[in-house]
């Protein structure tokens, strides 16, 4: 089931850019659909997210039925707050972008794309192909790193507003 979930998600990746593109090739663009466009997204990879807490989850109760329900309940709880830290990302990289090469704005700025997201999908899924014991460390990883992220790019906007120009 997880697979198909990717697959899904593989080919809404694909349509969202074809319909980007062709919005741009066709002086379609708005207001209104770069702001659909990026709600939509963002609901997305929070479900994607979420989704991977639920088999992180599941994956926990089957190879560890004497501690399944306590594993099985960290796995869901990171998917959450993962989901949670990527809805925040999203909107601290959407409208505080780092505006000066000063401090984490570079890094920011350089982490302000899906590639990282791309990356921790791939890695699920490896987990899902033999590792699964790793798939909660996952989580994990993800939970932290984007709500790192947020957190980061305030402090950045905080720091950037309260040094002269």
């Amino acid at each position: 089931l997880a697979g198909l979930g990717l697959l899904l998600y593989a080919t809404s990746v694909v349509i969202d850019h074809a319909d980007g593109d062709l919005a741009r090739l066709t002086f379609q663009e708005s207001t209104l659909g770069e702001r659909l466009d990026f709600a939509c997204d963002t609901v997305v990879h929070a479900a994607v997210v979420l989704a991977m807490g639920a088999t992180a989850r599941r994956e926990a109760a089957l190879w560890r039925p004497a501690t399944a329900r306590r594993e099985a309940g960290v796995g869901a709880r990171l998917g959450a707050l993962a989901a949670a830290g990527v809805v925040l990302s999203a909107v601290v990289a959407r409208f505080l972008p780092p505006r000066r090469d000063v401090g984490l704005g570079p890094l920011l700025r350089g982490l302000g794309n899906r590639d990282l997201f791309y990356a921790m999908l791939a890695a699920f899924a490896s987990g899902l192909g033999g590792a699964r014991r790793s798939l909660p460390w996952a989580m994990g990883v993800l939970a932290v790193g984007s709500q790192a992220y947020w957190l980061a790019g305030v402090s950045q906007r905080l720091r950037e507003r309260s040094e002269p120009t």
